[in-house]
Formats: C-alpha cells, structure tokens, sequence
C-alpha cells in the first residue's frame, strides 16, 4: 500500500488510537476455530506492531516477540514445550485491511532461529496480504 507524504503523517498523528483499535479486532487460529485474540500481553504486543506500522508509512514491519508475549496468543496458549524463537510481521493487505503473522524458530543456534522465524513471519504475512478477502485456512475435503 503506498501513500503520499501527507497521508503518512496524517496516519503517524493517529496512532495514539487506530493501532489499539486494529489490536483488539484480530483473530487467530486455535485448533479448528478461529477465535479473537483477547489477552492483555497479545492485544499489547499487536498494539506495538501496528504503531511501527502506521509511522513507517505501512510498510511492513517484522518485531521479535518474548516466550510470554508468543504463549498470550491462543495458538500457543496450551503448548507445553518451550517456543524458541517467535517473530511478529504485521503488514496491510491489497484491500488495505491491518494482518499479522507469527512464526516460531527453535534451533541450537538462536540467531539462526531468530533469522528464520523472521523470514518465515515475514514469508506468512505476504501469503496472507496477497490473498483477497478474509483469509481462512486451507480447505478440507469437499464442499
């Protein structure tokens, strides 16, 4: 999504209140349901995400986030093993709706998992911003 100068900076004044609106509206995947993304830490990491978003301009951003930011997602809510590595990309899809992805790296080497969580949440996040409409998992069968 590109914009010229004046809208960027419109969106920079505004980020005091479109970043923690565009947090509280996301949804993300637990089990078979999709389920919106309530926890405090979740809804916080999101809300950090975004404002890097809207003052780059909306060029996409990629942040690291903690094991306990990664465990306040409901994807890992319940997972027992240690998480590695987790980086968030959010980014706008070409309908200009706010998406995000998390990945997760665990490697012995942890720069080599950071780099590769990174790489993966950013490589998500393009999948998800080049597909129209609300982007749902892959289908199963038939309908």
């Amino acid at each position: 999504m590109s914009m010229n100068r004046a809208q960027r900076k419109a969106m920079q004044r505004r980020t005091g209140i479109g970043p923690a609106k565009l947090a509280r509206h996301c949804y993300d995947i637990r089990g078979d349901a999709l389920v919106r993304v309530s926890d405090p830490a979740a809804v916080a990491v999101l809300t950090r995400a975004f404002t890097l978003l809207l003052c780059s301009g909306g060029l996409p951003v990629a942040i690291e986030v903690t094991p306990d930011e990664a465990r306040a997602f409901p994807r890992f809510r319940d997972n027992p093993a240690g998480l590695g590595v987790t980086w968030l990309a959010v980014g706008f899809d070409s309908e200009g709706r706010a998406s995000y992805a998390l990945q997760t790296a665990n490697c012995e080497d942890g720069a080599l998992a950071s780099e590769a969580a990174r790489v993966l949440a950013c490589a998500k996040l393009a999948e998800v911003c080049a597909t129209p409409g609300f982007p749902i998992c892959k289908t199963r069968g038939r309908a």
